[in-house]
């Protein structure tokens, strides 16, 4: 190789040498471009995942919210409705209350109902051997009508009349007045046991004008289905709105009570007694 040819092969070397290097960047720098694409896209998607579920666990919290205040207004709704419900029967059965005070006014209606309400009680009780409580100043009415009562009861239940016996002792409470308001009343009516006082039934104006709203009052009970028991100022027993058998009849219940308590279940009807506690 002359001196003339060595610059040029020197030239030549530059050259190879160069286009190396530049296949080398480049190919560096699509390897680059590939990797930048490849974490943009995986730095892109990971924001959009972590975009998503904020947005979503916000979702999930937002709608607890809003069902939780949802349910806290139905709640609140469902009180007010509930609070209504009582108010007007309240005032429907306090308007019937002060009637019932005038249906004693007609000595002779008022007998004839003394006789249906004692002519269903023997149909009830079926006892040969009745004793009869009703208040002091119905007495001589139910006396009146009292042997009717019996023969019409015989004719339908086609038994010999029963022999009731008229308690003289204790009597149902007085009517209401201003004097006694808060304390027993009985706004007419009879109760009638059997002669041992173990079956017992009422059919007072204030049992059967409660028994009537007990029937027409919507449910309201969530806590299963659960007797729930109260007394009142009156000494007459009101049944809740839930039992655990609604055919059940509330003498059984209140003979129950008597039992467990040790007493007569006529002796429930006594004032000697008072409020049951």
């Amino acid at each position: 190789m002359n001196e003339a040819q060595i610059p040029k092969q020197i030239q030549k070397m530059n050259k190879f040498i160069l286009q190396e290097a530049e296949e080398k960047a480049n190919e560096i720098y699509i390897s680059a471009e590939e990797e930048y694409n490849i974490e943009k896209l995986r730095l892109v998607e990971e924001g959009k995942r972590k975009i998503r579920e904020e947005y979503e666990h916000k979702l999930k919290q937002l709608e607890v919210r809003f069902r939780m205040e949802y349910s806290k207004q139905v709640n609140a709704f469902r009180i007010k409705l509930h609070q209504a419900q009582d108010d007007v029967v309240n005032a429907m059965k306090k308007s019937a209350s002060k009637e019932l005070l005038h249906v004693t006014d007609d000595t002779k209606t008022y007998g004839k109902l003394l006789k249906d309400l004692t002519v269903q009680s023997l149909s009830r009780l079926k006892e040969p051997l009745v004793l009869l409580r009703c208040r002091e100043v119905d007495c001589k009415i139910v006396e009146s009508v009292l042997d009717e009562a019996k023969q019409q009861y015989a004719e339908k239940a086609k038994v010999h009349p029963p022999k009731v016996t008229i308690d003289d002792c204790v009597y149902l409470p007085p009517p209401p007045t201003d004097v006694n308001s808060h304390g027993p009343f009985c706004s007419g009516g009879v109760v009638l046991a059997s002669q041992n006082g173990k079956i017992v039934n009422e059919n007072t104006l204030d049992a059967r004008l409660d028994l009537a709203f007990l029937k027409k009052l919507p449910e309201k009970c969530d806590s299963g289905n659960k007797l729930d028991m109260k007394y009142d100022s009156a000494s007459h027993l009101k049944y809740g709105l839930c039992t655990q058998n609604p055919g059940v009849s509330p003498m059984d219940w209140v003979s129950s009570i008597a039992h467990n308590q040790g007493v007569s279940p006529m002796d429930l009807y006594s004032t000697k007694f008072g409020v049951l506690l």
